[in-house]
């Protein structure tokens, strides 16, 4: 397995640090997320809405499985699965289970903590393990190292064909809601960014649930993917509510 990127990870831990221990919007472009109301919204048109979405706020009864892929540059795809539990610890705080594995390699770890501080635990027990690359990629860094996608998710409701873009540095970055998918039962939004006309991410995400349901992002010639094959939990409403 190529070398892991710990730099990247260790970014990306103190911006999820962040955007999950704040509660409210940061200077820092992919932390601007808020914190909104963990209840799903009861009416139709707020479902689609950035505010309405809390990203890692997990909840007792949650029970996430995927199927998750890596691919380095040059080299065959590995895959392998990841699997997420979240169950009622008391006072106020969960208990999150995780194991995974990706070819012959496996990781496994738990966390007592309360619910926005389970993402930051769990990225302090991936640390040094290649297994865990592709959860961390797929979801969590989407949401951290890219201003574009703060941008876009800030901008209000997530309506199919709704597009975004930007210059910087001489790059171009585009954004777009392309279309409304299902997985394992969940319907989302698909969400789409290119960098200079190249593909870099595709993220599938339901407004109430604190995972992507889907999730590709390409890095410096390596591929990573997650697929939730199976989610157990409150129920998962579709996207816009309908």
């Amino acid at each position: 397995m190529n070398r892991f990127p710990w730099r990247s990870l260790i970014a990306g831990f103190i911006l999820l640090l962040l955007l999950t221990g704040s509660g409210c919007s940061t200077a820092v472009p992919p932390t601007t997320t808020p914190a909104p109301s963990a209840t799903l919204p009861a009416d139709s048109s707020a479902a689609g809405r950035q505010s309405d979405w809390r990203p890692f706020h997990f909840q007792p009864g949650q029970e996430f499985t995927y199927a998750i892929r890596y691919q380095p540059a040059g080299q065959a795809e590995q895959s392998g699965t990841f699997v997420l539990n979240v169950t009622e610890a008391g006072a106020g705080k969960v208990k999150a289970d995780w194991q995974g594995s990706l070819g012959s390699e496996h990781f496994a770890a738990s966390t007592i903590a309360a619910p926005d501080q389970i993402a930051p635990n769990m990225l302090t027990g991936m640390v040094r393990n290649p297994a865990a690359a592709p959860v961390y990629f797929t979801l969590f860094h989407p949401w951290m190292g890219m201003g574009i996608w703060a941008l876009a998710l800030g901008s209000g409701n997530l309506e199919v064909g709704s597009k975004w873009s930007q210059t910087r540095s001489g790059h171009s970055y585009a954004f777009e809601v392309v279309e409304k998918r299902s997985y394992a039962g969940a319907e989302g939004y698909l969400l789409r960014s290119r960098e200079d006309d190249h593909l870099q991410s595709e993220v599938c995400i339901a407004p109430q649930l604190p995972f992507a349901l889907m999730a590709r992002w390409e890095e410096n010639g390596n591929t990573y993917y997650s697929e939730l094959t199976a989610y157990r939990g409150p129920q998962a409403k579709s996207a816009g509510g309908q």
